[in-house]
């Protein structure tokens, strides 16, 4: 599930926005691939879920370097962190002591 989150981020990032931070045409771009994405796949792709997966590819741009022990809960909460050395220190302890999401 985690893997795909980052495939979907990344592509959002990629295709969607051409590699910019933003989309020339702001919010409007994830109001309109929530609606195509919900009508194809069903519940689970709101603006604000989008939101979140777009955020993730930048935080963690390798797919292979994604912990398997931690969920996709554990890597939304670690997004917000903007300093990468405690990132990285909050996935290791994260993973080497099994904390619950509810942890971080």
């Amino acid at each position: 599930m985690v893997q795909a989150c980052w495939h979907i981020g990344r592509l959002i990032g990629e295709q969607e926005q051409q590699g910019q931070k933003r989309a020339e045409y702001g919010k409007q771009q994830l109001r309109q691939l929530s609606s195509r994405l919900q009508r194809e796949f069903g519940r689970g792709f709101d603006v604000t879920n989008l939101h979140g997966l777009r955020q993730f590819y930048p935080s963690f741009q390798k797919c292979d370097a994604l912990r398997p022990e931690l969920n996709w809960t554990h890597y939304r909460t670690l997004i917000h962190l903007e300093n990468s050395v405690a990132r990285e220190w909050y996935i290791a302890e994260s993973a080497n002591q099994y904390w619950i999401a509810r942890a971080l």
